[in-house]
């Protein structure tokens, strides 16, 4: 008897927790866990670029190491430079030798100017004599060989100045009518040195923008070719997650909706806030070496995951970096479903698109070219 109140006692009992532990699981759904969202398939994306070489060479410096943070522009390493630097050298004396020949070109202008100037006068001075010769000649006070001869050396004067002339105009053509800094064979040999400057500069290999070292794949007198990688560089200012969601937990994603961010990295101790941007319209399978081909007959059924980029709305701190790769949980919070749905196109964000500025670091080419024209031509 007292067995079977114990067992009736001990069956209430177990049938009074079941019922509070499922009360307690029903209340938590109703109230958090239908709202809730969670994957553990979700790690930190960011932008990796390759560095790459420009040019074939070999490495004669180099100046980063992993981990190594640089600025936009900084000198990752140098190539040997030996063949460009000489073609820098000559394309820089042809500039020389340019500025020198307009330079004797614009004096021997001057001078044929001159010369001009002075046939004119002489011209003038024998045809003024001419007719006095001839005034003498008709009053019979000068012979006839004297006329002839004045007339001989008119027209060898007027000979000369044609000559002078002439010469005058195949040097102006030479020089041309625009200022003597724009001639052409100045702007040919300025952009030529303007491009041995470029081929130049192309042994200095820069960070294309400001980040971490991540990877170094070339050492010291390694010969590389133009569009070997060289360096992996992570831009820490912007990262992003990327969350693989199941199909059935898109239903009620919606863009805007708040994600609280665990790592495993800090665990519960710390946690990131993020909100939902965008959804990719392509499951992961897609992009997998073997897409799934579902034409063959032997098609299996399985449940696919969608990346959902998921950025943050707090910066990350450099206390507690969140290095690319690391995995996460995270949890989306529902409750507001009201905002555009992730399968909805019209309802997906625009794409930033930021032209890139492309940077000169040619050197002071300019500067050079300037002072290499000004040592030879006045201003």
């Amino acid at each position: 008897m007292a067995n079977r109140r114990t067992r009736r006692k001990n069956i209430t009992l177990f049938v009074i927790v079941i019922a509070l532990v499922g009360g307690a699981a029903l209340t938590h759904h109703l109230r958090i866990g239908q709202w809730r969202v969670v994957t553990e398939n979700a790690q930190v994306a960011g932008n990796i670029t390759r560095v790459a070489a420009l040019t074939d060479g070999t490495v004669s410096e180099l100046l980063v190491e992993q981990g190594d943070y640089v600025e936009a522009g900084a000198v990752l390493l140098r190539l040997a430079d030996q063949d460009a630097r000489a073609s820098y050298q000559q394309a820089l004396a042809a500039l020389s030798l340019a500025s020198q020949e307009l330079a004797a070109l614009a004096v021997r202008a001057e001078v044929q100017r001159a010369e001009q100037q002075r046939h004119t006068e002489r011209l003038a001075n024998h045809r003024r004599d001419h007719q006095r010769k001839i005034q003498l000649a008709a009053q019979g006070l000068l012979a006839e060989e004297s006329l002839t001869s004045s007339q001989s050396e008119l027209t060898q004067q007027q000979a000369a100045l044609r000559v002078a002339e002439q010469q005058l105009v195949e040097i102006e053509r030479r020089l041309g009518s625009a200022p003597l800094r724009q001639h052409p064979q100045l702007q040919l040999a300025s952009a030529e040195l303007r491009h041995a400057a470029y081929r130049l500069n192309k042994h200095s290999v820069r960070a294309p923008t400001a980040g971490y070292i991540t990877k170094r794949y070339i050492n010291l007198g390694q010969l590389v070719e133009a569009g070997t990688p060289l360096l992996s560089l992570v831009d820490p200012s912007e990262r992003w997650l990327e969350a693989n969601f199941k199909e059935d937990q898109l239903r009620n994603l919606r863009l805007g909706q708040p994600v609280t961010i665990e790592s495993e990295l800090y665990g519960s101790e710390h946690t990131f806030k993020g909100v939902v941007a965008a959804a990719g319209f392509a499951t992961g399978a897609e992009f997998a070496l073997l897409p799934p081909q579902n034409a063959t007959g032997n098609w299996v059924k399985i449940l696919q995951r969608v990346p959902v980029r998921i950025e943050f709305t707090e910066g990350l701190q450099s206390d507690t970096p969140l290095p690319i790769g690391a995995s996460l949980t995270v949890t989306v919070d529902t409750h507001q479903r009201d905002g555009a749905a992730l399968t909805d196109p019209t309802g997906q964000r625009q794409p930033r698109r930021a032209a890139a500025q492309q940077r000169d670091y040619s050197g002071d080419v300019e500067a050079v070219i300037a002072a290499t024209i000004a040592s030879h031509l006045a201003p």
